[in-house]
């Protein structure tokens, strides 16, 4: 029906970038990049790469970025 139902935001004060998103039965998966540390990461310099995990009721599962 259109209706917003929930929603999530999460990064960095850097430059982060959303490249590709996938939803699934199990839960929605966002990829792209940050220039900073994702709560709980460390940095492996420059530019990394992350992977996040939100269930469908848009809660962070986890996202990992760096090595």
């Amino acid at each position: 029906d259109g209706q917003t139902t929930g929603m999530l935001q999460f990064g960095t004060s850097q430059l982060d970038e959303a490249l590709g998103i996938s939803v699934t039965a199990t839960g929605i998966y966002v990829a792209g990049l940050t220039g900073g540390n994702l709560p709980g990461q460390k940095s492996a310099g420059n530019v990394d790469a992350f992977v996040a995990k939100l269930d469908l009721s848009s809660v962070a599962i986890g996202a990992g970025n760096g090595r």
